[in-house]
């Protein structure tokens, strides 16, 4: 079984012939239960099954994840901390606090974003000078966070690589220049 979207409206998947579909507000709690059950029982640890328990109540008893609407970048939902919104193809994903994304980290992003383009290319100028690197256009840029709050100048950009299944490209960014690079799966 795969769950795709916010907890508040899960889409479902599952691997045993059923087509997607989506599934109401009580509806989570029991799919919840039957997905952490399989991941205890069948060895599977994607997400490992104390993570699925410690986090159950917290996941399905809040309901709808606030929401907080910006004229220049759009719709943010918050979850764990982060906000999150979608915005010209790419994740946007900034601290804050339960009612709102970080100032700060706002106005970094506005301006960051008026740049992107430029910022993307010495990302990846950073990126491909590292040792058996693959080509630069390989990779394609699918978010921007901003996660450290009192220093709005770090920042990261994540890639994902075609034909590198599962495989995430993240350049760090302080002041402007790139810092470091992790590839995680």
């Amino acid at each position: 079984m795969v769950i795709r979207g916010a907890p508040d409206r899960w889409l479902m998947d599952d691997l045993h012939g059923a087509s997607m579909r989506q599934v109401g507000y009580a509806a989570p709690c029991v799919c919840g239960m039957a997905f952490a059950w399989r991941l205890r029982f069948s060895g599977l640890q994607i997400l490992g099954s104390s993570f699925m328990f410690d986090n159950f109540i917290k996941w399905f008893a809040t309901g709808q994840h606030p929401v907080f609407e910006h004229p220049t970048l759009g719709t943010f939902q918050h979850n764990d901390g982060i906000w999150t919104s979608s915005l010209r193809g790419i994740q946007l994903c900034l601290a804050g606090d339960d009612s709102q994304p970080n100032r700060g980290l706002l106005l970094a992003a506005i301006a960051l974003l008026g740049r992107l383009p430029e910022v993307q290319d010495t990302a990846l100028d950073f990126l491909v000078s590292q040792e058996e690197a693959p080509s630069k256009e390989d990779f394609t840029c699918y978010d921007l966070e901003l996660l450290y709050q009192g220093t709005p100048n770090h920042f990261a950009l994540r890639f994902i690589l075609l034909g590198d299944d599962g495989g995430v490209w993240r350049v760090e960014f302080e002041d402007g220049a790139p810092l470091f690079l992790t590839r995680d799966e």
